[in-house]
This record gives C-alpha cells, structure tokens and sequence, in this order.
C-alpha cells in the first residue's frame, strides 16, 4: 500500500478559553477521521485522489478550554487501494490499520504544530510536553 499526501487543509478552526488556567490541568487530543471520498482530478487512470474529512479536538480539563479543527487531507492512492479504501470506509466506517495509521500520523503531524500556535495565543499550556534540558548536576562525579 502506497498513499501519497497531497495537501492537508483545515477548513474550520475553533478556539476557545472560558476560564484561566491554574491548579491541575489535564489536556486531551483526539482524531476523528470523519469521512472518506474520491475527488476527480483528470488524473490517469492508474491513479486515484482520495479525501479524507477529519477533525482534531483538544480539551483541557476541568472545562478551561477547547481547541477544534476541521479539514481534509487529500491524497493520492492506486485506483485498486482506492476501491479497497471506500468499499471498507462505506461497509463499516473505517480504514485498514496501515491506511490509519498514515492518515492520523499525518494529520497529527499537521494539527498537533497549530494547536501548540492557537494554545499559545489563548494563554494555555502546550497541549503536549515541550522539550527541555534537565538539570544534571545529581549525577555528576564528586570534585576531589
């Protein structure tokens, strides 16, 4: 299975803080692919563009803020994967393991940088660890 990503777009962003943050604060991510279709693109006929509908929602708890984006990713697969893809989509509203895994992998890659940008400028915590130096001077060899 080769799946080419095209483009990742976000048509709908929504932001929002309804308290400042203090205290404990859990912050959640979640990724919903929401549907799947073909787009006609005058592609040859080996080929075929697959959209693949998604929303990406944070929620930081208790009820200080959310984060929601909406978009489609758009990619381009082999006519015969693509027949595969939406037999299955339209069967049981889902995608094969590896198809998923490329299609979140993607979108997380995409949503997760944006929703670190909107956080920021709502004055929330990063809604994942940002890296940082640790203070090694415990582990250290004694001065003699």
């Amino acid at each position: 299975m080769y799946m080419n990503i095209l483009n990742i777009t976000f048509n709908g962003i929504s932001a929002e803080r309804k308290s400042v943050p203090k205290g404990s604060i859990s912050v959640s991510n979640n990724i919903k692919i929401e549907g799947v279709e073909e787009v006609k693109m005058g592609l040859d006929k080996t080929k075929s563009a697959l959209k693949f509908l998604f929303s990406y929602k944070t929620v930081y708890s208790p009820d200080i803020a959310s984060i929601e984006l909406k978009g489609e990713l758009l990619s381009l697969v082999d006519v015969a994967e693509a027949t595969i893809i939406l037999d299955k989509w339209k069967k049981d509203k889902s995608l094969d393991k590896d198809n998923a895994k490329v299609v979140i992998n993607n979108v997380m890659n995409k949503c997760t940088v944006e929703v670190i940008l909107l956080s920021r400028e709502l004055g929330l915590p990063s809604p994942i660890p940002m890296p940082s130096v640790k203070d090694d001077s415990n582990n250290k060899p004694a001065k003699k």
